[in-house]
């Protein structure tokens, strides 16, 4: 599949209060699917001309929730020369995940993604989740 880089902004109202959040994505449309499936609230997605947005049946409105600040995917070069690296995390927030999505759910998605630019074949062989606790900030 061919990967390119979309841009996703949530919209949610955590507890009575609106939290807007976006990040950016270099995937295979497959990839963008999954991973909207897991998101909490309004969600958003554009890529250059096309508007993948479907907010007709979303609710914005959210009382749990887990927040996630980082995503990093790491693999190796086919000749194992060169580690390949790539973040994902939003320009301002969290990233807000359904509150029953575990990370083994986040890490299944991601394993079979092509998130990097340097080879559109090259798949993650690893996966780190960094939550969020609203409990220590």
């Amino acid at each position: 599949m061919s990967s390119k880089k979309y841009n996703i902004t949530q919209t949610v109202n955590y507890n009575g209060i609106e939290q807007k959040s976006s990040f950016s994505i270099y995937a295979d449309i497959a990839t963008v699917t999954s991973i909207l499936s897991l998101l909490e609230g309004g969600i958003s997605v554009t890529e250059q001309n096309l508007d993948l947005t479907d907010m007709s049946n979303s609710s914005k409105n959210v009382t749990s929730c887990k927040f996630v600040s980082s995503i990093d995917l790491k693999s190796k070069m086919p000749n194992g020369s060169i580690n390949v690296y790539t973040r994902i995390r939003p320009y301002k927030g969290k990233i807000m995940f359904k509150k029953d999505i575990d990370e083994s759910s986040i890490h299944r998605i991601f394993l079979k993604s092509f998130p990097f630019f340097q080879d559109h074949s090259l798949t993650p062989k690893n996966v780190e989740v960094s939550f969020f606790s609203l409990i220590n900030h």
